[in-house]
């Protein structure tokens, strides 16, 4: 005990690893957080070949007894995670920590939510595009032919929509989608595709269905396989844009081993995995997402849950093109 202070040691503190750090920084496009400053955190060192920092992912709890807005319910996981972290240049972050009573844990918090909305608005870090995957009732897309649908064809096939909204008031660049479904793909059709963007959509492995004569030769006999994976990507997807997909799927012979393995399984084997890259402080940062998908085999129905941010955590089945 040094002057009625808890001395503690670096142990004692429950720090941000550098993932939290580097993440919050990003969020905040390297601006202090606190509205009454909003002051840019990095710039050029007199070094040309450093970059000047001032700013630091500070807690909104402290990271240890005896901090400032130290909450003792917090487990330590609590302590060192994005949610208890707030980037602020380092004189704000002196100031919130000298005045625990003018800044409590209430008024930092609200900083962070308005810091994001002000960066999403204004052109900083842009907001996740809002994904969603639906089955359809019926089916709009014929599977043979110009325009023909019979009877049978609306319990042999399924139609699924894929809808990507950009709400952000700025362009988001190279987006990538691999989209892995339940069942395989055997064709799909572009509905709603931003007029100045170039965009393509193809199976993950492209395979054609061939045979060969005694002579050597091949001929093609049954045009593109069907296939569990697809790639999605654009160049641009401009403000207040959307991307409409539609999928038209079969079940597979073996669909049902898929279904049941998937039972109670951890992992995640339904999905959209993708990226998108925006320009910050003149690079171009990535931002992965995942898109989780529900399949329920009996009715053949995919529905899609909310769209999340992903650091490669989350453990994922990658499948192959049915054999």
């Amino acid at each position: 005990m040094l002057g009625g202070l808890v001395k503690t040691t670096m142990s004692d503190r429950d720090d941000f690893p550098e993932r939290v750090k580097r993440i919050v920084a990003q969020r905040a496009a390297y601006f202090c957080s606190r509205p009454e400053c909003r002051n840019l955190t990095l710039g050029p060192h007199s070094d040309p070949e450093k970059a000047l920092s001032n700013g630091v992912a500070a807690h909104i709890c402290a990271a240890s007894p005896g901090g400032p807005r130290f909450d003792p319910t917090q487990t330590e996981e609590e302590r060192r995670s994005l949610d208890n972290a707030i980037w602020l240049c380092h004189s704000c972050s002196d100031l919130v920590d000298k005045d625990e009573q003018a800044f409590p844990k209430e008024v930092l918090r609200e900083w962070k939510s308005l810091h994001d909305k002000f960066i999403s608005d204004s052109g900083g870090v842009p907001q996740l595009p809002d994904i969603t995957v639906r089955t359809l009732e019926g089916l709009v897309m014929p599977p043979r032919g110009p325009a023909t649908i019979r009877g049978k064809d609306i319990s042999l096939f399924r139609e699924h929509e894929l809808l990507i909204v950009n709400h952000n008031s700025r362009l988001i660049y190279w987006l990538t989608c691999r989209i892995q479904f339940p069942e395989s793909i055997i064709t799909h059709r572009i509905v709603e595709n931003p007029a100045g963007s170039s965009f393509d959509c193809k199976p993950d492995s492209m395979q054609l269905v061939a045979s060969a004569t005694g002579s050597g030769s091949v001929s093609v006999t049954g045009g593109l396989r069907p296939a569990l994976n697809y790639i999605l990507a654009s160049d641009t997807l401009p403000p207040r844009s959307r991307l409409n997909i539609h999928f038209l799927s079969t079940a597979s012979e073996n669909s049902s081993d898929y279904y049941m393995s998937g039972l109670g399984s951890e992992s995640l084997m339904n999905y959209v995995l993708g990226q998108f890259q925006y320009p910050l402080l003149g690079e171009y940062i990535p931002r992965r997402f995942l898109l989780p998908l529900n399949f329920e085999p009996e009715r053949r129905v995919i529905t899609s849950l909310p769209c999340e941010d992903y650091d490669g955590s989350r453990s994922i089945i990658h499948r192959e093109t049915w054999p």
